[in-house]
């Protein structure tokens, strides 16, 4: 869903969270294939725990 609200620029910020810890293997952010797009951080947020938090706007 994420693909497609990217793909008709409908998206004007993006927040993701980063844990402290490392895994052995993942699942990608976004599904195949979306668009490239460029992004501007806009702030950072974090947390005793480790835990960041980053925001970026969609340029």
């Amino acid at each position: 869903m994420v693909r497609e609200f990217l793909q008709k620029r409908l998206v004007n910020e993006i927040g993701i969270s980063i844990h402290p810890r490392l895994l052995g293997d993942g699942i990608a952010l976004f599904a195949q294939p979306y668009p490239e797009t460029e992004l501007e951080l806009v702030r950072v947020k974090q947390y005793p725990s480790g835990l960041l938090q980053v925001f970026y706007r969609v340029k």
